[in-house]
């Protein structure tokens, strides 16, 4: 009920905490978490069957809708989400799955009417997608919040990374990830990667454990694995 008072109270604005009062509707959308979308649909009305039902899940196959009506399908915006952060949908992607050509025609409409990058691709293909997206998001965001922890521990500002973040997010726009890779372990300088392990040791072994990984990754990218 605390959505609809934020939506602008009454109107031709309805929630409730029962599905089983939703009325008849012509898209049921199922947002929530990944683990909760199959309780979610069991519990969703008979008039449900009537209407298309979709999930925005980029991880979860659209497989898991075909109980719940005749048209079902899958609209994923590829996008990290905060309530704090307001989000351009002009800019994201957005992938869509149906189980027949009428709603994958719907999905598209609908996709189409929040951003021009609407892009169709099956549960597997998504499903890699999705894992993509954790690597360079989710992976990326938590290597942030590490780096940021040690410079603080150390007194040091975090915000003198943002012009080295922004330079190497900027890269990835003119060139390859893999060409515009740089640092210790692209050249090979072990004597740098084994200073920073040893520091790391004495003050955070999970970091370390991190780095050792990356690097290790980085080394073998680059041919200069095992190192010498």
């Amino acid at each position: 009920m605390l959505l609809k008072q934020r939506l602008g109270g009454d109107g031709d604005i309805v929630a409730t905490n029962s599905l089983q009062l939703l009325p008849a509707c012509d898209i049921y959308i199922v947002a929530v978490a990944d683990g909760a979308i199959e309780s979610i649909v069991r519990q969703l009305p008979e008039q449900a069957k009537g209407g298309v039902v979709i999930h925005t899940a980029g991880g979860v196959a659209m497989s898991i809708l075909a109980n719940a009506a005749e048209h079902y399908g899958v609209l994923y915006p590829m996008q990290t989400f905060t309530k704090e952060k307001r989000i351009d949908f002009s800019q994201v992607y957005i992938f869509i799955e149906a189980n027949d050509s009428q709603t994958l025609t719907l999905l598209r409409a609908l996709g189409e009417s929040l951003s021009p990058n609407v892009v169709e691709l099956s549960s597997a293909d998504r499903g890699w997608l999705h894992i993509g997206a954790v690597v360079a998001c989710n992976f990326t965001n938590h290597l942030y919040d590490l780096a940021f922890s040690l410079l603080e521990n150390h007194g040091i500002e975090p915000q003198c990374l943002f012009p080295l973040i922004d330079e190497t997010v900027g890269k990835i726009r003119e060139m390859s990830p893999r060409k515009g890779q740089t640092g210790p372990a692209v050249r090979g300088d072990m004597n740098v990667v084994n200073n920073h392990l040893c520091k790391l040791k004495k003050e955070n072994p999970q970091l370390q454990q991190i780095y050792q990984l990356l690097t290790e990754s980085i080394l073998r990218r680059f041919g200069h694995y095992p190192a010498k």
